[in-house]
């Protein structure tokens, strides 16, 4: 049960990472309107904080599955596990924020 648990927040963190780049791709507009920056300097805020996002995550998540998920091949679940949690994000997310 421990096992499943380290490879469901394993997972999360993989979902939460593809979430929050993908909702910066796509809301660049609404966020330079909250921010009342202009677009174009929106748009470089979020490609540098995607990557950073990405180096920071990578790291973590390389860290978590060496040290807990120890050479198994139930790892590979992770792979198709992120999914079912980041379309409960995309719901969650547009039931709270609507356009």
């Amino acid at each position: 049960m421990n096992w499943f648990l380290k490879l469901n927040f394993s997972s999360i963190l993989y979902a939460v990472l593809i979430f929050i780049n993908i909702k910066l791709i796509f809301n660049i507009y609404l966020i330079s309107r909250i921010i009342k920056i202009d677009v174009a300097v929106a748009r470089k805020i979020g490609v540098v904080v995607m990557l950073i996002l990405i180096i920071v995550f990578s790291f973590i998540y390389y860290l978590l599955n060496r040290q807990y998920l120890k050479d198994s091949k139930l790892n590979y679940f992770g792979t198709v596990l992120w999914i079912p949690y980041f379309v409960i994000m995309l719901i969650l997310f547009n039931k709270l924020f609507p356009k």
